[in-house]
C-alpha cells in the first residue's frame, strides 16, 4: 500500500476532528451573541427604567413602592453584573474554542500536504517507471533485426 494511501485515513480523521471543532466554534459562538444581546437589553431596560422617571412624584412619596421601586433595581443591577460574569466566561470559551479549532485545522492541512507530496511523488514515481518501460520496449524493437521473407 503507497504511503498517500496509507495517511489517507489519519487525514480524513484530523478533518472530521476540525469539523467538529468548527461546529464546537459556532455553538459557543452563538452562545455568546445570545448573552450579549440579553446583557444590550438588560442595560437599556435599566437605562429606560431609572431614566424614564418610571416611578411618579406620587409614587415616590409613598415609601413601600418606592422600597420595591429600590429593590427591582437592584436586583436588575446584580443581573447586569451577572451577565458581565456570564460573558466573561463564554468569551474564554470561545477563545480555547478558537484555539481547538486553529490547531486541528492546521494539523488537517499538514495532513492534507503531505498526503498531496506523497501522491506526487508516487505519480513521478510511476511515470518514470511507464517511461523506462517504454524505452526498455523501444530498445528492444531497435536492436531486434527485421525478417526479411
Amino acid at each position: 500500500m503507497s504511503r498517500s494511501r496509507r495517511i489517507q485515513p489519519i487525514a480524513n480523521l484530523a478533518a472530521h476532528h476540525e469539523k467538529e471543532a468548527t461546529k464546537q466554534l459556532g455553538e459557543t459562538q452563538a452562545r455568546l451573541d445570545d448573552q450579549e444581546k440579553l446583557l444590550d437589553d438588560l442595560e437599556q431596560y435599566h437605562a429606560e427604567y431609572t431614566t424614564a422617571n418610571v416611578m411618579s412624584h406620587e409614587a415616590t412619596a409613598d415609601p413601600v413602592r418606592l422600597q420595591d421601586y429600590r429593590l427591582f433595581l437592584d436586583r436588575l443591577e446584580h443581573a447586569i453584573v451577572r451577565q458581565h460574569q456570564l460573558i466573561a466566561r463564554l468569551r474564554d470559551e470561545f477563545a480555547e474554542s478558537h484555539s481547538q479549532w486553529a490547531e486541528r485545522r492546521t494539523h488537517r492541512k499538514a495532513l492534507d500536504n503531505a498526503t498531496d507530496r506523497y501522491a506526487q511523488a508516487e505519480q513521478r514515481t510511476e511515470d518514470r517507471r511507464e517511461q523506462e518501460q517504454i524505452e526498455e520496449v523501444s530498445a528492444l524493437l531497435r536492436t531486434r533485426k527485421p525478417i526479411t521473407s
